[in-house]
Formats: structure tokens, sequence, C-alpha cells
């Protein structure tokens, strides 16, 4: 008889955490490579969007209207991860991707915007004098260079956490 009772509490007890389990509503994936590229994907989207903003054959107010977009990617890939289950319990890369994504957020809120400013005013500059242009030309390259210095580490700790991921979970990462 204990035999019974006790085996009726182990299986209810399976059958609860088993369906509290299934409550995630959040996507899942079974497959390794369809986790890391999903992640991935959006990465390289929100440098697409960036690089796009960059491209200096826009006007300043097309490359502004693609840092505004930028931000919205940035806020639409937020909501994307955040609606993942960790791979086999392991977020490692969702949670870099993450902070990868509110890094570029406010890239393209604050610092990307101000370097086309800043490169505008540049443009501009035809009434300045040769010095106060090339002033306004160093300004800008030393701001660029910050900008991508600073994005550079920040995928670095990206690429990081991926190879750890692909180590544990056996897959191959192809650049």
């Amino acid at each position: 008889m204990k035999f019974r009772l006790a085996f009726c509490l182990a299986l209810v007890g399976a059958i609860a955490v088993s369906c509290k389990m299934n409550n995630d509503k959040r996507k899942s994936f079974s497959d390794v490579v369809e986790y890391n590229d999903y992640l991935i994907d959006h990465i390289d989207e929100i440098n697409e969007i960036y690089m796009l903003a960059l491209d200096t054959s826009l006007s300043f107010e097309e490359a502004l209207i693609i840092s505004d977009s930028l931000v919205v990617v940035c806020e639409q890939t937020t909501d994307d991860i955040k609606g993942i289950q960790p791979f086999e319990g392991d977020s490692s890369l969702a949670m870099q991707a993450l902070e990868y994504t509110q890094f570029m957020k406010l890239n393209g809120k604050k610092h990307l915007k101000d370097f086309l400013k800043l490169e505008q005013k540049y443009i501009e500059s035809a009434d300045l004098s040769e010095e106060e242009s090339n002033l306004l030309f160093n300004q800008a390259e030393e701001m660029i260079q910050k900008m991508d210095k600073i994005r550079d580490k920040e995928l670095e700790k990206v690429d990081l956490v991926q190879e750890k991921f692909a180590r544990k979970y056996n897959m191959t990462v192809i650049d």
C-alpha cells in the first residue's frame, strides 16, 4: 500500500513538473545551429543597418532615418531574443546578443546621430577657414574611430561567447 501511494505521488509530481515546463510559450530550438543562426542573423541585420547609416552616398536626412530604423530594429530584436527559450538551459549566447543589441540601440539613438551631425557640419563647412574645417574633419575621424573600436569590442564579446557555446555543443562556427 505504501509503495502504491509513493508511486502515485511520484507520478502526480512528475506530471505537475511536466505541465509546468510546457507552460513556457517562448520559441524553442531543438537544433543548436538553428538557435545560433537565429541570434547571429539578428546581429548581422543590426550591423548592416549601422553600416548603411554610415554610407557616404546618403543624404544627411536619409542617414538619420536609417539611424532611427537601427533603434527600431534593436527594439524588435530585443523582443525577439526575449521571446526564445535558452538552448538546453544555456542562455549565454542569447544574453550576449541582447547586450550587443542594447549597445547598438544606444549607438543608434545617440552616438551615430552625433557623428552624422558632425559629419554634416564638416560637409557644410565651406564658410569655415581651412584650420576650422580640418578640426571638424579630425573630430569626425576621432569619433568614428572611437565608435568602431567600441563596437568591435562588443562584437568580440559576442564572438567569444559564440565560440564557447559552439565548443559546448560541438558546433562549427563559419565566418
